[in-house]
Order: C-alpha cells, then sequence, then structure tokens
C-alpha cells in the first residue's frame, strides 16, 4: 500500500482482493476486539499521507492467511493509522470486531457467501 493512494484507492484495491471485505480509516485507534465509531471515520479523499507523520513510501504486505487483527496492527504499527475490517452481510457491513481472529481469507468467505 502506497502512500500517494487515497483511501478510496485502498479500499478500492482491498475489495479487489477480497470481494467480501472493505476496510475503513479512523482518527483514533480502537482496543483489540472493539469496534471504531463512524464519527471518527477519515475522509476517504485523503491521501495516505496527508493523515500520517511518516514520510517512508512502503506497502503492508497483505497475506490472506493473516489474521484481521494482524493487518489492523500492521497499519496501526507501520503508520500510526488506525484502520478496521467490515465483512459483507447481506446487504450491510459490519465490522469485524468479534471474529478479528479470524483470518482474512475466512472472513471474506462468510462476506461472500452472506
Amino acid at each position: 500500500m502506497y502512500l500517494n493512494k487515497t483511501i478510496a484507492q485502498v479500499k478500492s484495491d482491498f475489495n479487489d482482493f477480497f470481494p467480501g471485505l472493505t476496510v475503513a480509516f479512523y482518527s483514533t485507534a480502537h482496543d483489540a476486539g472493539a469496534g471504531s465509531l463512524d464519527k471518527e471515520k477519515i475522509n476517504e479523499d485523503l491521501a495516505l499521507k496527508d493523515i500520517t507523520s511518516f514520510s517512508v513510501n512502503d506497502y503492508i504486505e497483505i497475506d490472506p492467511e493473516m489474521s484481521v487483527e494482524q493487518l489492523e496492527s500492521s497499519f496501526q504499527e507501520k503508520y500510526n493509522l488506525s484502520v478496521q475490517v467490515f465483512r459483507k452481510s447481506k446487504d450491510l457491513w459490519l465490522q469485524t470486531t468479534v471474529t478479528d481472529h479470524w483470518s482474512l481469507n475466512r472472513q471474506n468467505e462468510h462476506g461472500i457467501e452472506s
């Protein structure tokens, strides 16, 4: 994930690989297993470089077998960005707070099946 991409572009790239999932970026971190408040969601038109103090043009390697918690922690540790993964459930997007220990693959499969 490159820092010059907008949040909308990151979401689109992520959804291309995991069509049953999406991500959102927030202004404050959440505890493991906790949700994020909608009012803290960051505008999707902003580039990652505009919302983080880090200046590296690096990426996070996303492995389908990594857990949601690992992905969210990677963004927090590498870029100091709070990310929340959502799983599709029929016509809704649900925060994966209770199932953060599931792999991205497993979450995605459940999202596609709904």
